[in-house]
């Protein structure tokens, strides 16, 4: 839910010249801001359970989006890192597991150990 609040943050408040300049900052003053809209407005908070759903099921949009604020993201990471004398191989969140999970889940379907809930 958390980037189906950034997705639908940045398509209200976001601006492409400060996400190239700092991208970072302006995702999160993005974040803040729309935690608040939300907060008030269950149109807003709506809107970014969609997004999160568009980028569940693969919405060609939406994952262009988020790949572009993971690239930013990673880019800034390294540099202060480096300045840190930190290295990573490889740079991985939870997105990376999720064709590995969906193998899982269908092997737990399979064996009749899961239990489907509304």
């Amino acid at each position: 839910m958390q980037f189906g609040l950034l997705g639908t943050g940045f398509q209200l408040f976001g601006y492409e010249e400060k996400l190239q300049s700092n991208p970072l900052q302006h995702l999160f003053e993005v974040y803040v801001q729309v935690n608040k809209e939300a907060a008030d407005d269950k149109s807003v908070a709506k809107a970014a359970q969609e997004f999160f759903q568009r980028l569940e099921l693969g919405d060609v949009q939406a994952l262009s989006l988020w790949q572009k604020f993971r690239d930013l993201s990673i880019e800034e990471y390294i540099r202060v890192y480096k300045r840190l004398g930190v290295y990573f191989d490889e740079y991985s969140g939870e997105s990376f597991y999720r064709e590995k999970s969906q193998e899982v889940l269908k092997l737990l379907e399979s064996k009749g150990l899961l239990l489907k809930t509304i």
